[in-house]
């Protein structure tokens, strides 16, 4: 394949095996450090993070758990990453949507059956999206170079003014801690 480094390309390793790995950060979020993997949990870097959704770790107790207290808007509580890492802003709007929860909400007014709901609505999306190979709006690609297709079929997301797929009520949004929410008014009340 080629090796040419690419715009946002930082890094290349080169296995003997005449395989190639890039690491590719057009938006300079991550970073690159080599720790023992018995080390990992206690990194500076790790150890203050909650679990990775799709682990058994991660569910509807945990997530009630950990913000059932808050005072916040329960969508920027699932983003944050001391909770469970790697629920973005579109994957969070899309769980709220199939549990029925408006993003505003408080967090302490989510009813814990409505946490494990929840729990079960991220691990769903999630999973809908590395089957479709992600969610492509710029310059994400897969290693085949291929976009992602999971944007094809997001139910809220980027969607305002257009009418809900289950309801047909047009989809709003609002701005929470500078990032978009979409939601229905009518399926999350």
């Amino acid at each position: 394949k080629n090796c040419k480094m690419d715009k946002h390309d930082h890094v290349l390793f080169d296995f003997k095996n005449k395989i190639h790995m890039r690491y590719r950060d057009p938006r300079r979020f991550g970073f690159i450090s080599y720790v023992k993997t018995c080390e990992l949990n206690a990194h500076k870097f790790f150890s203050h993070l909650g679990p990775e959704p799709l682990s058994e770790i991660f569910d509807g107790d945990h997530l009630y758990d950990s913000c059932h207290h808050s005072l916040s808007p329960i969508k920027s509580v699932i983003m944050n990453a001391s909770v469970v890492v790697g629920v973005g802003n579109i994957y969070a709007n899309e769980a709220l949507f199939l549990s029925n929860i408006r993003p505003q909400k408080k967090a302490h007014r989510v009813s814990k059956k409505s946490y494990g709901l929840l729990c079960k609505n991220i691990k769903k999306v999630l999973a809908e999206s590395i089957k479709l190979g992600g969610t492509t709006f710029r310059d994400y690609v897969n290693t085949d170079q291929e976009p992602g297709l999971h944007q094809l079929y997001l139910r809220v997301y980027n969607r305002e003014n257009k009418p809900c797929k289950t309801c047909q009520t047009h989809i709003k949004r609002v701005t929470q801690s500078g990032r978009s929410s979409f939601y229905c008014p009518e399926c999350q009340k």
